[in-house]
């Protein structure tokens, strides 16, 4: 009989549990059908079975993150057999088979939100209820193409090149609407430049999107949680992690996303505090760390073409950029987001 497996908002995750088993189980093989990927995790877990992993490739589910290239040559590297479609028709499947005995079909993607996050629904079926769901993978991976090195390779190329296009873009836009905000009102400089009086402590604080976690529509998860929430965030031990402790209430924070700059500027309302355990569930699930969190009062737009580059980033979660050494950091961020003007 066939079992039902739904999420909710306050249950404990069953998806992860229901696959993790349906692979534990295992005894010769796994097959995969996705139409995304960035978890490594579950099938990086299989050993001593043969998995076949079927997704799709698109230039545009590479470039928005919903598939991970670094995730398929992780698991292209580990000796997976991984074949890939094209991507018209979409490949939209999320079916998990095991020694064609047993199966999960799902509304779950193999990804960290389909699999830790979002409310998915699916059902798991018992023996002797997959043989059709076998036949159909089968039919759909003798179409397929299998992954290579070269293709992956050129993949990484093109999407590269891609991004490259699409920053040079965003420059001209970011000029572009300086340009017109510029001509439409004379700005207030003043107003920002006023922080760096000697009486606030001034602190830049990384979006993570190294982690490579995504949201539906292609944003970067904890950067997204940062300004939805209103926090300054760290899930795990880094450098200057007594930095965190500095803040207190009217200081300033920049905030840095990896390849655009600083995003946006804040305002210290509540000094960091510690969450583990249930405290942080109630936030965000979003790691096994402790998690360091400031409330912040984030005083600029949140357009993120609006990006104030800098040339050499500090390579730090959080670091206290208080210091005359950074004073010219500090007048660059403060002067552009004046320019562009405060939300």
């Amino acid at each position: 009989m066939a079992k039902i497996i739904a999420e909710n908002y306050c249950s404990e995750r069953v998806h992860i549990k229901e696959l993790q088993k349906l692979l534990s189980d295992a005894q010769a093989n796994v097959d995969v059908a996705t139409a995304y990927i960035t978890d490594t995790k579950l099938l990086g877990a299989s050993n001593n079975i043969k998995v076949r992993l079927l997704t799709s490739v698109s230039c545009a589910d590479l470039i928005s993150g919903a598939t991970s290239l670094e995730a398929l040559r992780w698991l292209y590297n580990k000796g997976i057999n991984i074949r890939v479609l094209p991507s018209y028709p979409k490949f939209h499947a999320k079916v998990y088979i095991a020694d064609r005995r047993k199966a999960v079909i799902s509304s779950a993607n193999l990804t960290n939100n389909g699999i830790n996050n979002n409310i998915e629904v699916g059902v798991a079926l018992e023996d002797g209820q997959s043989q059709q769901l076998h036949d159909w993978f089968e039919s759909i991976w003798s179409e397929a193409s299998p992954l290579t090195h070269d293709l992956l390779n050129s993949l990484s190329k093109y999407t590269d090149e891609i991004e490259h296009e699409l920053s040079a873009l965003k420059q001209k836009i970011r000029k572009f609407d300086k340009h017109i905000n510029s001509t439409i009102s004379k700005p207030n400089e003043s107003r920002l430049l006023e922080f760096d009086d000697g009486s606030r402590q001034f602190f830049i604080c990384n979006s993570d999107r190294r982690n490579g976690t995504r949201t539906a529509d292609g944003g970067h998860l904890h950067e997204e949680l940062m300004l939805s929430l209103g926090t300054a965030m760290a899930w795990e031990k880094f450098r200057y992690s007594e930095h965190m402790s500095r803040a207190r209430v009217g200081d300033i924070i920049f905030l840095f996303a990896k390849r655009k700059g600083v995003i946006a500027v804040g305002v210290v309302v509540e000094p960091v505090k510690v969450a583990d355990g249930e405290s942080k569930k109630q936030l965000s699930p979003v790691s096994d760390t402790t998690e360091w969190r400031i409330s912040v009062n984030w005083i600029t737009q949140r357009n993120k073409s609006l990006a104030y580059h800098l040339d050499n980033p500090p390579l730090c979660t959080f670091m206290d950029i208080s210091a005359e050494k950074h004073r010219a950091l500090r007048f660059g961020v403060l002067s552009y987001f004046s320019e562009v003007g405060s939300a």
